[in-house]
């Protein structure tokens, strides 16, 4: 059995222009393509499963010992756009979203 992986970090670059759906069918459509191009060249390679290893965001509130001003993490549009995103990966078929 081969195991085949392919690393996508760096390569999505205007995701903060689309929404997490968008950028959740994108990701995996091109992995859909990806499979469709290898099998194209005689090969016959089925998916069993889509890892996505990715961590949580953080979602702390913490203090500045400076100004003494409340920050929290998880009100930021990055933990916003993570967290929808992992929710719309979790609704596709055969994709496990592994947090680490």
């Amino acid at each position: 059995m081969a195991v085949t992986s392919l690393n996508v970090t760096g390569h999505y670059t205007d995701w903060r222009s689309k929404s997490a759906n968008q950028v959740a069918r994108d990701l995996y459509g091109g992995l859909l393509r990806n499979l469709r191009k290898i099998n194209k060249n005689g090969n016959k390679k089925e998916l069993y499963r889509i890892f996505f290893y990715d961590c949580p965001p953080l979602v702390k509130r913490v203090q500045n010992p400076v100004t003494k001003k409340g920050f929290n993490f998880g009100e930021t549009p990055e933990a916003k756009f993570r967290n929808e995103f992992h929710t719309e990966l979790k609704r596709f078929r055969k994709v496990a979203v592994r947090f680490g």
